[in-house]
């Protein structure tokens, strides 16, 4: 795969929009696998591998993988959620 940072940028870029990522891009972006649409706005939306996105969470952050666990889903579990129902 390309770097993940450069294709989620040209995609912003090609689409005029831009893409929901988690943040920091500069860590979590390593986790990133794919991107869905917005199926009203077709905005596009960065799609991460959760147990992979929490596991570099827990390492940045210094914490334990529950800790960041617990963090990554009350925080961006929402998100997720939301997500889902905008591309289903």
């Amino acid at each position: 795969m390309t770097d993940p940072t450069a294709f989620l940028n040209a995609i912003s870029e090609r689409h005029r929009l831009p893409i929901a990522v988690l943040e920091p891009r500069a860590v979590l972006d390593v986790a990133f696998v794919a991107v869905a649409f917005n199926r009203d706005t077709q905005a596009p939306i960065a799609v991460y591998d959760h147990e992979k996105a929490v596991a570099i969470y827990a390492e940045h952050e210094k914490v334990t993988y529950r800790e960041a666990l617990e963090w990554f889903d009350f925080n961006v579990g929402g998100l997720v959620l939301w997500v889902q129902d905008l591309i289903d």
